[in-house]
């Protein structure tokens, strides 16, 4: 069975539901590229197995969400900070783009066909993209 990766899941995670459809081709196009990839990264067999199907899913929706986060965050505007009076206005410390990917990949990392894991996780999704 194929990976599974909605795109209101992945926007959920980045904390950005609700936002329609602003970022939901990017997003997409982006969760197409990382389901194409990790099927080819994965095992056959835990691809198949159903019962590993939600945890493959969640891992990589991690990653999606992680690079997709780390894209944003260089977006003009993304860091600027707003002082007002006493008031003021930041965006978060995206500490969490970091926290995500290492989730997903401990979820992953058992599947993986040995020679598709990555030397270094962090180079695979790690905001590159634009």
């Amino acid at each position: 069975m194929p990976i599974s990766l909605p795109t209101d899941r992945i926007l959920e995670r980045c904390g950005l539901s609700g936002t329609g459809t602003v970022y939901s081709s990017r997003v997409s196009n982006l969760a197409g590229e990382f389901a194409a990839a990790f099927n080819a990264m994965l095992l056959p067999s835990a691809i198949e197995d159903e019962s590993l199907t939600w945890a493959l899913s969640q891992g990589v929706i991690d990653l999606v969400a992680a690079d997709f986060v780390e894209i944003l965050r260089r977006e003009p505007g993304a860091t600027d900070v707003i002082t007002i009076g006493d008031l003021r206005i930041e965006p978060s410390p995206y500490s969490t783009a970091e926290q995500m990917r290492q989730r997903g990949w401990a979820r992953l990392m058992p599947f993986m066909k040995r020679d598709m894991i990555p030397e270094d996780p962090r180079v695979f999704g790690s905001g590159d993209r634009g």
